[in-house]
């Protein structure tokens, strides 16, 4: 549905990097018939997209920095994220108030707020960085990630105002933020199965 922006974000095996790639649009836009996936680097078994309906009223709504999957890194740690919702500057506040000072900065948006908590979070693996990092923000959000050791997460906020779907079938496993995918053409033969609020689906 979204028209602001548009990208993905996929694991490459052969530098074991996440490679992105957005730009300002629709879908069809962005990824136009003839875009080229592989000499963008972009051909992989697993990856997450975006496409983005900003709404909230900063003056970075139009940003280009705004445009997802957003990537961070801190110390060593990297994530691509994709996220669905929309947190009220009380629960902004709450994370921005766990987030180190070293912290990387960026868009004034709460995607930033999320991901940075996420990848400064303590923890051994990131099933318990995500939980350590979003622990206490309760309102509505879902989330796609793909970490640096090419899992793919999915998070659904423990409010369960936003919804999150898993799909399946012998050849793919899809992760979902809208509650149609059903219908979409080709998919009607998959599996679908609705993420339990405060569930997180790890594809690894």
């Amino acid at each position: 549905r979204g028209r602001d922006a548009a990208g993905e974000a996929v694991f490459d095996w052969s530098t074991r990097q996440i490679v992105v790639y957005k730009g300002a649009g629709k879908v069809k836009e962005v990824f136009t018939p003839d875009f080229d996936f592989e000499a963008h680097n972009l051909l992989s078994d697993r990856g997450i997209g975006h496409n983005r309906y900003g709404t909230d009223d900063t003056g970075d709504k139009d940003d280009p920095s705004c445009s997802q999957p957003m990537v961070g890194e801190y110390k060593g740690r990297k994530i691509a994220i994709a996220y669905n919702g929309n947190l009220p500057e009380r629960e902004r506040l709450k994370l921005k108030q766990r987030i180190p000072a070293d912290a990387p900065e960026g868009a004034n948006v709460d995607t930033t707020d999320i991901l940075t908590a996420i990848i400064t979070a303590d923890g051994d693996n990131w099933e318990e960085r995500i939980a350590n990092g979003l622990r206490g923000i309760h309102l509505a959000y879902s989330l796609t990630i793909l970490t640096d050791n090419g899992e793919v997460i999915g998070v659904r906020g423990p409010s369960g105002h936003w919804p999150l779907w898993v799909g399946e079938d012998n050849k793919k496993i899809i992760l979902s933020s809208e509650t149609r995918v059903d219908e979409i053409e080709g998919f009607n033969h998959i599996v679908w199965k609705e993420v339990k609020p405060g569930e997180l689906v790890n594809i690894t």
